[in-house]
């Protein structure tokens, strides 16, 4: 028993039998997909645990806010 132990530890180590799990960014993913795809994706902005597309207008403490196209609040004007 010993010994089938040991085989099945060092068959596994060969064979690559490896499972490796990481939490990635959202926007390096999308990004990634771009560059592999050759895609265009609008940005996405986040307030207040909701998401925002590119051009979306949000009032934030009386300043109108919009979502740029690199996915930053800018300064509109006020609400």
């Amino acid at each position: 028993m010993r010994i089938a132990a040991i085989s099945l530890l060092i068959l596994a180590t060969f064979t690559g039998c490896l499972s490796l799990h990481a939490q990635v960014p959202e926007d390096v993913v999308r990004q990634h997909a771009a560059q592999e795809e050759g895609l265009e994706f609008a940005a996405i902005c986040s307030h207040e645990d909701r998401r925002f597309s590119e051009g979306a207008s949000v009032c934030m403490t009386e300043r109108r806010m919009v979502c740029d196209p690199s996915g930053r609040w800018m300064r509109e004007g006020d609400c």
